[in-house]
């Protein structure tokens, strides 16, 4: 795993929304001239997934749970995933 330290700032200027993506390893500052996007589609389908799979992980914590865990788990992924999926193309 990477960690690639990278900060984003929102400010408005003469009116207008822009988002400004700081790169902390090297400084490079790139500039977004597009409006910020809504994040909460995105904290929502985040949010869901994560307590969907915290449920799971919680059933599975019992013996006669864990095999139903893990098929509710492979059922679920790709529903999850359309999920994001849809998210990430609307917005």
């Amino acid at each position: 795993m990477v960690h690639v330290p990278i900060y984003i700032f929102h400010y408005t200027y003469r009116g207008q929304t822009f988002t400004a993506v700081v790169e902390a390893g090297t400084g490079s500052v790139l500039a977004n001239l597009f409006p910020a996007k809504s994040e909460a589609p995105y904290l929502l389908a985040g949010g869901i997934t994560a307590m969907v799979y915290l449920f799971l992980a919680w059933m599975s914590l019992s013996t006669l749970g864990a095999g139903l865990a893990l098929v509710l788990g492979l059922i679920v992924t790709p529903l999850l995933f359309l999920l994001a999926v849809m998210v990430a193309s609307r917005v």
